[in-house]
């Protein structure tokens, strides 16, 4: 699968005071949701998504966070940041049937990466306005004509309980 924008003389990237790309998550499992920032989008970018899922799982990677319909003007989410200020962002379901951020959680003993995707998406994509609970390649493949571009990092957490 190739965004259509991935070919810009300039990189669509994510980036994370939280963390570093391949680093170990800074708050675990009772903590807030990571911060994030991006730079560079395609032309044409109207809007994003994020999410962020646990490739340990097995099977269906665990989604931990859905991001929908941040608007273009909106280059960076805080740490534990509050969407009520953001209009017609849409925060999908996790693998603990939250709308919200769900903190890294692994059994105890082992350590999980997570990966994290920022959409860069065209004027056509169509507003979530349900909470969907979508792994990165399940919104992929839903939306791959809207994708102008994408960004991805990754990080681990080993259980500590």
């Amino acid at each position: 699968m190739s965004p259509r924008g991935e070919h810009s003389s300039t990189t669509f990237s994510l980036t994370s005071d939280s963390y570093t790309n391949g680093g170990v998550f800074a708050n675990g499992a009772r903590g807030g949701s990571p911060q994030y920032s991006w730079s560079n989008p395609p032309a044409g970018t109207a809007s994003y998504a994020l999410i962020m899922d646990d490739i340990g799982c097995g099977g269906r990677p665990c989604v931990h966070w859905n991001v929908f319909n941040i608007p273009k003007e909106v280059t960076s989410l805080r740490e534990d940041e509050d969407f009520g200020a953001i209009s017609q962002v849409v925060q999908g379901a996790t693998w603990g049937t939250r709308n919200s951020y769900s903190p890294p959680a692994p059994p105890s003993g082992d350590i999980h990466t997570y990966k994290t995707t920022i959409y860069a998406l065209d004027s056509t994509m169509p507003k979530i306005t349900t909470t969907l609970s979508l792994t990165r390649d399940e919104f992929e493949n839903a939306y791959i004509d809207h994708i102008l571009g994408k960004a991805t990092i990754s990080g681990s957490y080993p259980a500590h309980y």
